[in-house]
Order: structure tokens, then sequence, then C-alpha cells
């Protein structure tokens, strides 16, 4: 399977070795490449195993001062994304919120091609990806109702995310086979990493139905289909869900490390963004479609992502 995305870094490579260095925690057995990287203030040692119908990667970063890596998806792109050690939020380039990945948790990821950052604050991070062939991944959700809906939601989005789930016992044992245990050969291999993946997904998918009922949860799936409504505030998705609007925005911040009226303002000025740059339309042919009563309102609020927006 082709490497999913190409990495790049903020600040060049002082040294590349191959091998891990000694302050590593995780021995991938199966991996068939690794490499060290040593940055300014910043380290990071991947391991990865890369075949059909799974390209897997184990990263471990230890940073100094505060490091971006860019990232980019260059075909549609599903991943298992397991966070061990560490928090940071996904954005695209241009400062948009994308995701944020939570410490002892994993989610199903969805990314259309383009360009993502993820910007460390100094600590240390572990992580695991785990891209999924969309054929496979197709074949086995036929009867798995919560990831064949979430193929079928992401065929107009450029980029989503099932629940995050806790890392729990049976899941973090099949992990822990699956980068520890599977070493044997090639078709051994194969057939263990399909197993082993196939579990975590089964017991996903069982988690996602319950996890979706949560406030943060259904605020954001409500967000998502009504982000451009002009009448959208807090207190009206309090009302529609029948839920206290502090109690709301405080579980939300706590799921996302976002507020509401951050996420869908996000969403509209992506969304306007998209609309101006790549079908040539002026602001006073967009405010009124992503969510605006007129032209000020939006340009403040493109304003206030910064010049970095390009508008």
């Amino acid at each position: 399977m082709p490497r999913p995305y190409l990495l790049r870094f903020e600040r060049p490579v002082i040294k590349l070795t191959r091998g891990l260095p000694e302050w590593s925690r995780y021995s991938f057995a199966s991996a068939n490449q690794r490499s060290f990287k040593t940055f300014d203030k910043t380290e990071i040692a991947t391991q990865r195993l890369s075949g059909p119908p799974f390209h897997i990667e184990l990263f471990e970063v230890r940073v100094d001062a505060p490091f971006r890596i860019h990232y980019e998806i260059q075909e549609r792109q599903y991943f298992l994304f397991f966070m061990m050690e560490g928090d940071f939020t996904f954005t695209t380039p241009e400062g948009f919120y994308v995701s944020y990945a939570k410490s002892g948790c994993f989610s199903l990821v969805f990314n259309a091609s383009g360009h993502y950052d993820i910007a460390l604050p100094a600590g240390r991070y572990t992580a695991l990806c785990i891209a999924l062939d969309h054929e496979w991944l197709t074949f086995f959700s036929e009867d798995r109702k919560e990831l064949r809906h979430f193929q079928e939601r992401t065929l107009s989005k450029e980029h989503d995310l099932l629940p995050y789930c806790r890392i729990d016992r049976n899941v973090a044992r099949c992990l822990k086979s699956l980068y520890t245990g599977v070493q044997q050969g090639k078709g051994s291999l194969d057939g263990q990493s399909r197993y082993y993946i196939s579990l975590i997904l089964e017991e996903y998918d069982r988690a996602v139905e319950e996890k979706r009922q949560n406030v943060p949860w259904k605020v954001k799936e409500y967000l998502d289909k009504r982000f451009s409504d002009p009448e959208l505030s807090l207190k009206v998705l309090a009302r529609e869900l029948g839920v206290r609007p502090g109690s709301m925005r405080s579980q939300f911040i706590s799921e996302f490390r976002t507020s509401p009226h951050e996420y869908y303002t996000s969403r509209r000025v992506e969304l306007a963004r998209r609309l101006i740059l790549n079908h040539g339309l002026p602001l006073s042919k967009v405010f009124d479609q992503v969510g605006y009563n007129d032209e000020s309102a939006l340009r403040y609020e493109m304003k206030q992502f910064g010049k970095k927006c390009n508008f």
C-alpha cells in the first residue's frame, strides 16, 4: 500500500538515523522501516509497516519548544488513529479546525485530499496511525451500521471523524498484539493484521453508537448539518437539543477543545474561503450562503481568523 500521506516539518532535520532512540517506549516488532529524526528542540521516532490493505505507522515525539507538522493527503483516506500519549489539534494550514486528538482515545478519521497541520506544544506524544484501504473498509462495514453510515456521510465532506472512544483493555490488548506479536512470515503477518484490526473495528462500531448520544456529539452533529443557518446561536442550539447552554458549552469544550461558536464559525469561514477561491465569488454573493445576514459580519469573522486566511 503506498504511503497515504506526505509529512513536512517547519524546521530542517539536523540528523537522520535508522533505528530507535534510547527513550523509545515501544518496539513495533514487524515494522519494515524505522527512523529517528532530530530537529532543533524536537525528536521524532517512527516505525512503519506498509502492505495492503493497511499502512501502519507508530510515532513517538519529544518536543521541547512548540513544533508544527504539515501533512498532505493525496487521495481520500480513512484512518484509525490512536492517541496513546498527549493531546493536540488538527487544523487546515489556514487555521480552520479539523479535529482534536485525545490522550488514551482512538477514532476513525476521514480526510479528503489536501493539506493539514498539527501544532504540537512542548511535551511528549505517542500515536499509532492505521490507514485503511477503501475497498477493505467498505467490505468490512457492510453489516456495521455506524461505520457504513460514516462512509456514506463522508462522500460529500472535506474531513470528518466518528467519536473518540477510550482505548479500553480489549482494544489495548489487540493493539499490543498488533505491534509486538505480529512478526511471523508474510502470509501470517497479513492474516494477523486483518484479525486484530477487525476486532478493534467491531468493538469500536458498538461503542460509537453509544458515544454519539452524548451531548457534545449531538451538538457537533447538529452543527455539521446546520452551521450555515443564520438563526443559529448558543441559545437556539440549547433549545433544540433540550440542554442548558452553560453545561452544553462546557461539555463541548471538554470534548473538542473549542467552543460551539468557534466550531461553527470556523466551518462558516472555511466554506466562505472555498467559495471565494474555488468559484471566484465576491463576498457580497457569499455571506448569506454561509450563515450571515450581511457582508460586514462575515468580513469581521474572517479578520478574526487572521491574515493567513488570505482574504
